[in-house]
């Protein structure tokens, strides 16, 4: 199939920067990642559906690694700007992590945005202890009003179950 028939396909010299573009990326990504202490990717892309608050959602988990202690992180992915205080507040304006972390069976000890973008490789995010990634903070020196990590979950299931009654009676 030529450019014509599919013109959304890189050809020649673009398809070569793109690769080598793409490579520089991921070389840098893997080295953040040599930085961090030991763990196991146990989960990615995985797709879950969970109902909370009356309301069924369906979530695209990029990934959960299990640390050397048992404790699982939870990382997006993104390439634009994000912040983990888009988690906090009455209105969360990027719930679907916090969601996940208080509707999943198993305890999460951090949630983490991993920005993959040229000129900014870095984890963000917030966790039961600074030490469990580069760049993560304790919950309560994230900006989280000093709140303790499994004070900061039960304030997130309260948010949450709140905002997902108001959009099971229309009111959101």
């Amino acid at each position: 199939r030529g450019k014509r028939e599919r013109p959304d396909v890189l050809y020649g010299a673009f398809l070569e920067l793109e690769r080598q573009r793409l490579s520089d990326l991921l070389y840098r990504w893997i080295a953040l990642e040599s930085e961090r202490e030991p763990f196991v990717v146990r989960d990615t892309e995985r797709q879950v559906e969970l109902e909370f608050g009356g309301v069924k959602f369906r979530v695209i988990v990029d990934r959960v690694d299990r640390l050397e202690d048992g404790s699982l992180v939870m990382i997006d992915y993104k390439t634009g700007n994000v912040n983990p205080r888009d988690w906090l507040g009455e209105r969360p304006a990027e719930p679907q992590l916090p969601l996940y972390c208080v509707a999943h069976t198993e305890e999460i000890a951090a949630l983490v945005y991993a920005r993959v973008r040229p000129g900014e490789m870095s984890f963000d995010g917030m966790g039961e202890r600074a030490d469990m990634l580069p760049g993560v903070d304790a919950s309560e020196q994230s900006g989280s009003l000093g709140l303790s990590w499994p004070d900061r979950r039960q304030e997130w299931r309260e948010v949450l179950t709140r905002l997902a009654l108001e959009v099971d009676q229309g009111r959101a």
